[in-house]
């Protein structure tokens, strides 16, 4: 999902529009991999890697297309390079490493942001903050503009108070990213299982045969199903009982999701013990279990993945969609 920022900047952002994500932004993702998941891969079983890896690269080329013409259309056009500013403010710490940590915040340079809204300073991973701690000649020359000049002449060595807070939010929202590093594994392995099955709708010469790709079709539809359906009859229920707008908050639904990605995968794992490790037996097994777990995924990554946009999307400055929406899309 490498344009998730970029889309997610572009709706409103506070008020009731953020309880939920944008419906078109979603309902376009979920349709394009039930796609992917069926049509694609009949395309490539049926008509080689060449029709199969073609028809790709062509909607690509059509996406990115469409998406720079649209661009000037932007409510928010993006801005800024997050990346090239947290590392001034890593080089800018490391250069000041062996200078005492700031008592007080009159010594660190809040200046106007570089792009996008100025961030309140924080007490939390205090060693960035030398990034921005003033020289004394520079805080001589604080009211004739002094210190500006310096960060403009120097932007590796002085770094705005907003600069270091937004390395302090991606730092902070590492263990959110970190902790779903492990779930990526899942899908994989439910292709690979799908391969030893018997996939044969009917019997005879003629039955259709399910491609093992095909299982994460079963995902796409769990999610467009799940979804108005959780925001239509869980959400009213659950805010009568939280007194949140939303229901549960983005953490408490982060934490369900996980919960029902152990449940998805020892589910599976149960079945394949139950079958035995024997590849004939394997091959005589059906493909309902592994659908039934791809269908816990589903409801797993409704609860993890789309309250995982919101929540980094909550938590960023404005000017640094591009890194937290890859935080979510990794």
């Amino acid at each position: 999902m490498p344009l998730d920022p970029l889309v997610t900047r572009q709706v409103l952002r506070g008020g009731a529009g953020r309880g939920l994500l944008p419906p078109p932004r979603r309902l376009s993702f979920l349709v394009g991999a039930l796609v992917s998941g069926s049509a694609m891969v009949w395309l490539q079983d049926n008509f080689g890697w060449l029709v199969g890896f073609g028809v790709p690269a062509l909607c690509t080329v059509l996406a990115m297309a469409s998406f720079l013409l649209g661009s000037a259309m932007y409510r928010h056009q993006p801005h800024g390079r997050t990346v090239v500013r947290a590392c001034q403010v890593v080089v800018a710490a490391i250069r000041k490493r062996n200078v005492a940590l700031p008592h007080d915040s009159f010594v660190l340079y809040d200046g106007p942001p570089k792009c996008g809204q100025k961030l309140a300073h924080t007490d939390q991973f205090r060693f960035l903050d030398n990034a921005a701690r003033l020289r004394w000649r520079w805080r001589c020359h604080r009211w004739w503009g002094g210190e500006a000049a310096a960060a403009a002449a120097q932007p590796w060595r002085l770094c705005t108070v907003t600069q270091v807070d937004e390395l302090k939010v991606i730092v902070r929202m590492l263990p959110v990213w970190a902790r779903a590093t492990g779930i990526v594994y899942c899908m994989p392995l439910f292709t690979v299982q799908g391969r030893a099955m018997r996939r044969r709708l009917g019997f005879g010469a003629d039955a259709f045969a399910i491609p093992a790709a095909s299982l994460h079709s079963v995902y796409a539809a769990a999610m467009l199903i799940l979804v108005p359906l959780y925001d239509a009859a869980v959400v009213p229920a659950v805010r009568r009982l939280t007194s949140n707008e939303r229901g549960l908050t983005e953490m408490q639904r982060i934490g369900a999701g996980m919960t029902l990605s152990v449940a998805a995968m020892a589910s599976a794992e149960r079945s394949n013990s139950s079958v035995g490790v024997e590849m004939e037996r394997c091959r005589r097994r059906r493909l309902l279990p592994d659908g039934s777990a791809e269908l816990d995924a589903g409801k797993d990554e409704h609860g993890r993945g789309d309250k995982r946009v919101e929540l980094l999307d909550g938590e960023e400055a404005p000017s640094m969609t591009s890194v937290t929406g890859g935080y979510a899309g990794v």
